[in-house]
């Protein structure tokens, strides 16, 4: 095929290769991507690579499908058309461009995309020779530790291999001193403290904390310690020395040579290669698995036990690449560099691959040998990999821990604990392509492979754009609190200020969470949010300002206490940061819908969703764990309990309804209807965001209402109410004084009751749905509705228990009660009075969103209304066609919309009636049956985008019941 080629084969080359590819991705990732980088549809460049390297990425991948290629057979047309001459090595390609090094998988069924991608790798790198590394300083020397591994493996006493580990032999620095020495050197460090934060429960770590609540320091040390004392396995505790103390002195040293950008008393080259000589060590040869004895040889080791065992494992082509990159770029850094940055992080998740790879591996060996000889190293792997889950998905590490470290092994649970991980690959920084699949005679269950579906539903949401990216802004609060929790403040401030885990999408830099507390796109027309809150701050970085206070401690937070800044930062980003963040990309996707762009703002929609919901939510969580979410979705779930709002899977109310207005948004900009979707955040997602955060306040000033000033709990009130009161301020400025004097740092005032009467005063004003916030389930056990409020969640039964609706619609049922009253003052003569009730109506009231009432509903205003809210249904359109006079659009000389009542009017109007209840039979067979009709139509409307109930809080399903079915209804009468 040549350059603009419109051969049909382009197409049918498409089509063949989508039927291919998962089964080439399941035997061999690399060739997969050879394959679908060449056949994917381009007239400007189709095959790039040239038709052989399709063919040899093929013939490469036939033995791991099972497929015979004699069976395949020789294609003519071309010199290297011969499979089985390409699969062994008969035939060389001389245009063939090696298939590239792990890429994306297919089926990968995380929803949230490992935030670094692999580079594509150049030709697999042959064995032999020296590792790809020049250094350039005395850091080389760090190297010779392997030789002490080496000492610790070959002991046959574990004594001897104790005193080599604790004293050293061939190195100046001792494995032992590198755990030991760790608070000092690592104590800032972000992985180090994401370890410590993560065995904060285990017991057998805290029995050699010096810091009472906070774990061992030198928790490396303890398990080597057991691995030799307890189970006297020195491969156990060789293994153990190099993924748990030389991985984070790698780690540390990287982490110094970014620092070096800023810091000028660290030498950056010299941690570079310092961190090079701990993965590489001395004696290893290139791409050799039975030399060296660190990192490097681990992961040459790992890989083939995954069919890469020629050449180079491309896991370490990967990492040398990266590390000669690193080199480089410490030379010429002089301030905070992003790229440097994202390279680390990059050699941190591919040091990743050999740790997870060697956790599968013992898993699957131990289902035929279940001994301690093998089940402590699944334990081994695990204490070096599901520490990091903590820090990205916590409900997920909760189950790790217990099935992999806390809990005795079960071969029973191999294939749900291997699907866990599987869905939190992301947490590692890897992908399956980075894993693939095992190959080694003890392999049963893998954990990629086999065509597992992708799961892209964020709590029910389901975006039709990748929001990886922006979710996992989620990971980076999570983060910022457990460094802050683990006192390394200033850490979590660089992750504020720098990111970690959101990448922007197309780019390789971060999106911060400062970047949304700053971004000047907040302030358009459409968001009226964010003029409320800088108008009452009179700072539009409002939050900015006060999270960076709380981090330095100045201001308002001079006198706080650590555990209360630390809880302000993390609800302040939840309440405020990401919460205007999320309404701004939802109001931009509207401003995008009215402009017309291609997909009228649904990537921006998902993207607000994102922000709402985020990664740790939206992912899968295991049922009784908590998923540890941080986005104002999980505020929601947090609180809902306290208010008796959750449904039986403990997802709060507030909560549910915002995925469905979410959903019903995006179904709007679908087809293109740019006003329903701005009505729907400006009045249901607005609204039960509202809901999350009184209710999050009111159980904060609760508990602060018994607790010590310095407790935590004023910092999440501090937070909360920051939140909060701008909006109650717009409502009633009386109210948000109240609140805001009562929650504040350093407020001698704490009346609880006093917070509750002023949300009282101003949730009837707000967006908020009183009744869907609750009563306070503790002390002061109360809610914030009006005492003269009508509760929209308070069922009734119609018909003597006919119907039992699930919403309050007493009110619409007692519409009936008209129909009476008109037919008792026609029978008595009594037209006027009749037409008074038809025309004004008596006893149907007619309530706000928060209960109250605020006028009385008619029947002839079923009819008077048709014409706005009936103008697209069907049968309400046929009635008119069939009405009105041709070509007038009248009915009686009205409006044809409204000939219900045109006809009951007229039924008023005539003098000789056989029937003097005409007028009360026709406003209940036109008026009140079309508009039975109507709620019908609003059931279905509602369920296709997503939404239980109404704007006014109430199900069209009860609507219909009570309109149909009426108040005094007896079952199967014809008289009452």
């Amino acid at each position: 095929l040549g350059s603009g080629s419109g051969q049909g084969s382009i197409g049918a080359g498409y089509a063949c290769s989508r039927a291919i590819l998962p089964y080439l991705n399941e035997a061999n990732a690399a060739a997969a991507k050879t394959v679908d980088d060449n056949t994917k549809f381009s007239t400007e460049t189709p095959v790039p690579d040239g038709v052989t390297a399709v063919f040899s990425a093929v013939a490469k991948s036939l033995q791991g499908m099972q497929v015979d290629c004699a069976d395949v057979g020789v294609y003519a047309s071309i010199a290297n058309g011969d499979l089985c001459a390409l699969a062994d090595g008969t035939i060389v390609p001389d245009d063939t461009v090696q298939p590239p090094g792990p890429a994306p998988s297919p089926t990968e069924p995380s929803p949230n995309q490992q935030p670094v991608q692999s580079p594509t790798l150049p030709a697999p790198e042959p064995a032999g020779g020296q590792v790809d590394y020049t250094y350039s300083t005395t850091g080389k020397d760090a190297g010779k530790i392997a030789l002490d591994v080496k000492e610790i493996i070959s002991s046959t006493d574990a004594t001897i291999a104790r005193t080599v580990y604790d004293s050293g032999s061939n190195s100046d620095t001792s494995l032992s001193s590198l755990s030991s020495d760790a608070s000092n050197r690592f104590g800032k460090d972000r992985f180090y403290n994401i370890f410590r934060y993560a065995f904060m429960d285990e017991s057998f770590f805290l029995q050699g904390s010096t810091g009472g609540s906070l774990p061992d320091s030198s928790y490396a040390n303890t398990v080597v310690d057991k691995a030799l004392g307890i189970a006297e396995d020195t491969d156990l505790a060789a293994d153990a020395s190099v993924i748990l103390n030389t991985w984070m002195e790698i780690e540390h040293q990287l982490e110094q040579a970014v620092a070096s950008c800023t810091d000028s008393s660290i030498d950056g080259a010299l941690a570079v290669d310092t961190a090079v000589a701990y993965y590489v060590g001395a004696e290893q040869i290139k791409g050799q698995d039975d030399s060296g004895y660190l990192m490097y040889s681990i992961a040459e080791k790992s890989a083939a036990r995954f069919g890469q065992s020629s050449g180079e494992a491309p896991v370490n082509t990967i990492i040398m690449k990266l590390f000669n990159d690193v080199q480089k770029l410490v030379e010429t850094c002089s301030t905070r560099d992003v790229e440097l940055r994202r390279t680390v992080d990059k050699i941190i998740s591919q040091m990743n691959v050999p740790l997870v790879r060697n956790l599968v591996y013992y898993m699957n060996a131990a289902i035929d040998d279940d001994t301690s000889a093998v089940t402590n190293f699944i334990e081994l792997y695990a204490l070096a990999t599901v520490p990091q889950v903590a820090a990205c998905n916590p409900g997920a590490f909760a189950y790790l821990r217990d099935e992999l470290i806390d809990y005795d092994w079960d071969n029973d649970d191999v294939k749900d604990i291997l699907t866990k991980v599987r869905e939190n690959l992301s947490c590692f920084g890897i992908t399956c392509a980075d894993i693939g699949v095992l190959q080694d005679a003890v392999a049963q269950e893998q954990l990629c492979g086999g065509g597992s579906k992708a799961v892209t539903s964020l709590a029910g949401y389901d975006p039709t754009t990748d929001v990886s990216g922006i979710a996992s802004i989620d990971r980076d609060i999570l983060q910022i609190d457990i460094l802050m929790r683990m006192g390394a403040t200033q850490q979590a401030k660089a992750i504020y200020t720098g990111g970690q885990n959101s990448v922007k999408q197309g780019t390789d830099a971060y999106t911060t969470l400062q970047d949304m507390a700053t971004d000047d796109d907040r302030n358009m027309a459409t968001n009226t949010q964010f003029d409320k809150f800088s108008k009452y701050y009179s700072n539009p970085y409002y939050a900015d300002s006060a999270i960076m206070d709380a981090f330095d401690k100045k201001g308002a937070f001079a006198g706080a206490t650590d555990d209360q800044t630390r809880r302000f930062v993390s609800d302040a980003l939840r309440g405020m940061v990401t919460y205007m963040h999320g309404l701004q990309e939802l109001y931009t996707a509207i401003d995008e819908c009215k402009s017309g762009i291609t997909d009228n703002g649904q990537s921006s929609w998902d993207r607000g969703a994102a922000s709402l919901i985020g990664s740790i939510d939206g992912a899968k969580q295991t049922e009784d764990y908590a998923s540890g979410g941080l986005l104002m979705y999980s505020l929601g779930n947090d609180v809902c309990s306290k208010f008796d709002k959750c449904s039986d899977t403990n997802v709060g109310m507030s909560s549910s309804k915002l995925v469905e207005y979410l959903t019903g948004g995006k179904l709007f900009l679908k087809d293109k209807e740019c006003d329903s979707a701005l009505d729907l955040v400006d009045v249901g997602i607005t609204s039960s965001l509202e809901v999350s955060l009184i209710q999050g306040t009111l159980n904060a000033i609760a508990q602060m209402g018994s607790a010590s000033s310095s407790d935590g709990i004023w910092g999440s009130g501090h937070a909360l109410m920051s939140a909060i009161v701008p909006l109650v301020n717009d409502a009633d400025s009386g109210s948000a004084s109240t609140i805001e004097s009562n929650m504040k740092f350093g407020s001698s005032l704490t009346n609880v009751n006093a917070v509750f009467d002023a949300f009282t005063d101003a949730v009837g004003s707000m967006d908020a749905d009183c009744t869907d916030i609750g009563t306070y389930q503790a002390t002061p056990a109360r809610g914030v509705c009006p005492p003269d409020v009508v509760q929209a969640d308070t069922s009734i039964t119609l018909a003597n228990g006919l119907y039992t609706t699930s919403t309050y619609v007493q009110d619409r049922a007692l519409i009936a009660l008209d129909l009476r009253d008109m037919e008792k003052a026609l029978a008595d003569g009594n037209t006027e009075v009749a037409q008074g009730i038809y025309d004004g109506g008596l006893n149907s009231d007619i309530y706000d969103k928060n209960g109250k009432k605020v006028g009385t509903r008619s029947l002839a205003s079923f009819s008077t209304s048709a014409p706005l809210v009936m103008a697209q249904e069907p049968t309400y359109i046929m009635f008119k066609y069939a009405l009105e006079d041709i070509g007038l659009g009248l009915y009686l000389g009205a409006p044809t919309g409204e000939y219900a009542n045109s006809y009951v009017l007229k039924t008023f109007e005539s003098q000789n009636r056989d029937d003097p209840l005409l007028p009360a039979e026709a406003a209940r067979a036109l008026n009140l049956w079309m508009y039975v009709v109507h709620e019908l139509y609003q059931a279905v409307d509602n369920c296709k985008r997503k939404l239980v109930k109404d704007d006014d809080g109430v199900h069209s399903i009860d609507e219909v019941a009570a309109y149909y079915i009426g108040d005094s209804q007896q079952t199967g009468s014809a008289e009452e």
